[in-house]
């Protein structure tokens, strides 16, 4: 039943893979996946779909007991460029390499079977538009694609693409329509203040409700019955996943 739907979240996942620059193990373990154990992986998300309670599921459990994390450096500085600052003043070099390196802050990412992720993508194909019929234009992060909007109200005949708008162009207009719209209040003589705030660690440490994406879920006219059930099942495993690797991470967070 679910296995066009399957295939089609497992082409998404692809797509993001590839376009990502930062998270190389997700790369090298989706390629080992490929390799391995595709058909009987896919195999088994459909089968778990197809379940009456996926979360009390065998393979579920087995899935989410691997989840771990990888701790990836946000940004570095170089000990030899600070010391050649202070003493010889500023040196540009197209040496990147050093001796020693000061780690300024960290990002976790999540490490889980290349399973949880294809759930996690298609959570975000059937439920995501929900969400994102409750937000305006004005919001411009991690916006899903226009194509997802059209495939979660008809699953057939979708053809492979992007997931989320690119974040760079997404950030292009909203930097550029912020100081367009600064730019014509000076023009008619109106004072302007631009404010940029930055919330430190926020998703590490936001509150999901998951009963309220399930209340969404439950009162969207568009979805039939059989949408419903997949996406309140969805949603269950997502709030699983997401309790157990908040859980594990939590003791670094602090």
């Amino acid at each position: 039943m679910y296995n066009e739907d399957v295939k089609q979240a497992y082409l998404y996942l692809k797509s993001y893979v590839y376009h990502d620059n930062v998270n190389l193990f997700l790369r090298q373990r989706l390629a080992s996946f490929e390799i391995t154990r595709y058909e009987e992986g896919l195999s088994n998300i459909v089968d778990l779909l197809s379940s009456s309670d996926p979360v009390e599921d065998k393979n579920f459990a087995k899935w989410c007991q691997s989840i771990g994390y990888h701790v990836i450096p946000k940004s570095l500085s170089s000990q030899d460029s600070k010391k050649q600052s202070s003493e010889i003043g500023l040196f540009i070099s197209n040496v990147r390499d050093s001796r020693q390196y000061q780690v300024n802050g960290v990002n976790y990412f999540i490490e889980a079977p290349i399973e949880l992720h294809v759930l996690e993508v298609l959570w975000s194909v059937v439920v995501g538009p929900v969400l994102e019929n409750k937000l305006t234009e004005d919001c411009y992060g991690n916006r899903l694609h226009r194509g997802i909007q059209k495939y979660s109200q008809n699953f057939e005949g979708v053809r492979h693409g992007e997931l989320f708008r690119r974040y760079f162009d997404q950030y292009s207009k909203w930097r550029d329509l912020a100081i367009t719209t600064a730019t014509d209040l000076s023009k008619k003589n109106n004072d302007v203040a631009l404010l940029s705030l930055d919330l430190k660690s926020y998703y590490y440490n936001i509150d999901l409700n998951f009963d309220d994406i399930r209340g969404d879920v439950e009162n969207n006219d568009e979805f039939t019955i059989t949408d419903v059930s997949l996406a309140v099942k969805l949603t269950d495993m997502l709030e699983h996943m997401y309790k157990k690797y908040h859980y594990i991470i939590r003791s670094k967070l602090k």
